[in-house]
């Protein structure tokens, strides 16, 4: 009897992984994706690997930290833009009273 896949009710295709001594029987879909690890000696499924839930929770833990670095480098990238601006304002500020104290000590040094 041929195995159906849980999903889509597809023929499953079977594998055998001999991993670090360790023999392990994969069960696939081609159609929909869904792969499922079986250990021999216990007959149990291991683990349910690249079904669409776990693909989509994947996608979502992807999406949300390629969010995070984006938004970290956003407000880097502010964050050095008000210090140039800061840096600006006081040069703006700071200017008229230089020039002032320079023109001073020149008349001073003039005499």
């Amino acid at each position: 009897m041929e195995e159906k896949c849980p999903q889509c009710a597809a023929p499953l295709k079977r594998a055998t992984e001999i991993n670090s001594l360790i023999e392990t029987e994969i069960i696939e879909c081609e159609y929909c994706g869904y792969t499922c690890k079986i250990d021999p000696k216990m007959k149990k499924t291991a683990a349910l690997l690249n079904t669409p839930n776990v693909l989509a929770r994947n996608k979502r833990i992807r999406d949300r930290e390629y969010r995070e670095e984006r938004q970290r480098i956003e407000d880097q990238k502010s964050e050095k833009q008000k210090k140039k601006e800061s840096r600006d304002r006081l040069l703006l500020y700071m200017f008229p009273i230089i020039c002032v104290i320079l023109c001073m000590l020149i008349d001073m040094l003039r005499k």
